[in-house]
């Protein structure tokens, strides 16, 4: 009877320890190491520069962490709050300022890893 109850026992053990084991290794593809999220906003011309970016008619003076992405035609938001219009002014390659609204339709998650 010890012996079937030992061996019950460590059956279980490798059960569990392999169900933990594949938890810990779930890869979250949209928070870095630090758990920020990054967006994107996509633009219909080159950008140079990135004069402001801010939340569209909110109360909050909220800062909002962008860059312009490498190749110049999109925008990448740290931590954007889902789900409000984001206030574009960037320098468009032609020497044009241009301002530009992009409601949460328009704004995708990145994904991080694939």
């Amino acid at each position: 009877m010890f012996i079937r109850s030992l061996f019950i026992l460590v059956i279980l053990h490798f059960s569990c320890s392999q169900i933990i084991a594949q938890e810990q290794n779930v890869v979250d593809y949209f928070h870095d190491e630090h758990g920020n999220t990054y967006h994107q906003l996509y633009l219909d011309d080159k950008v140079t520069d990135l004069i402001e970016i801010k939340y569209y008619n909110d109360e909050q003076d909220i800062e909002i962490d962008g860059e312009i992405s490498a190749d110049g035609y999109s925008l990448i938001i740290k931590n954007y709050q889902i789900p409000k219009t984001v206030s574009v002014k960037v320098l468009l390659e032609n020497g044009e300022i241009k301002e530009i609204l992009r409601s949460k339709c328009h704004i995708d998650p990145v994904i991080l890893v694939l």
